[in-house]
């Protein structure tokens, strides 16, 4: 029997995948984008991760994970792309190698997800360089007060 006192790992780590299609090409049609999502959620439940936002484009994909003390990102990322790749169909489907990984700070996880979920809209609507400077602003972690940084 387990003591209460036992230890237990606890982790907290929210991370925003990104990756893209082979060459950027626009492979993602809109009739498979549902079913590619609930793929993603499907390994990640696997993997024992949990989805907080997904969305993209024709061409890439945005993920924001709570990640599993058990999995590494690297495998994370591999699982669901080879799940999503096989289920595109490998032989006119695949993804660039490669990915961005951000860790998040748990006070941005609202922001951060209202970005990932509204990738659609933001591509129709900004330039690479917009989006590059948004995407540094969100990342950012509050400012600290001097006296919160004195407590510590």
């Amino acid at each position: 029997m387990k003591s209460i006192y036992e230890s237990r790992t606890r982790l907290e780590v929210y991370v925003h995948f990104v990756w893209a299609t082979h060459r950027r090409l626009p492979l993602i049609v809109s009739d498979q984008e549902r079913p590619l999502y609930r793929i993603l959620e499907h390994e990640a439940e696997r993997l024992k991760c949990t989805v907080v936002a997904k969305g993209g484009t024709d061409d890439h994909v945005h993920v924001l994970l709570k990640l599993s003390a058990t999995t590494s990102m690297s495998e994370i990322v591999k699982q669901m792309k080879g799940a999503t790749s096989r289920y595109m169909g490998a032989d006119s489907f695949k993804w660039q190698d490669g990915y961005s990984a951000t860790g998040i700070h748990r006070s941005l996880i609202g922001r951060v997800a209202g970005y990932v979920n509204t990738q659609k809209i933001r591509h129709q609507n900004r330039n690479i360089w917009t989006e590059l400077e948004y995407i540094s602003e969100i990342a950012m972690p509050p400012e600290k007060s001097d006296s919160e940084i004195r407590m510590r």
